[in-house]
């Protein structure tokens, strides 16, 4: 598939040449690796109405931690007289 591009433009571009427009070579762009995050190790959001029974234990400990999601319930007990 690559060839075939290339040996597409090569024609196209010689052509643009003799009919005197500027052809100017494509660059690819810059990407600031510096600022690259990486993704999160896991979706927070997915299957999140079955997460007791659907995510293994990393995955909750993951999303309780980071999201505030799949945490273990806690109760509160008050002491009445």
């Amino acid at each position: 598939a690559a060839a075939a591009r290339h040996a597409l433009a090569v024609p196209l571009a010689l052509a643009a040449l003799a009919a005197g427009v500027d052809v100017v070579p494509w660059t690819p762009p810059v990407v600031d690796v510096a600022a690259w995050t990486p993704p999160p190790l896991y979706n927070c959001f997915v299957e999140y109405e079955a997460w007791e029974i659907l995510w293994t234990q990393p995955w909750k400990d993951y999303c309780c931690e980071h999201e505030g999601r799949g945490c273990p319930y806690t109760t509160t007990l008050t002491q009445t007289e």
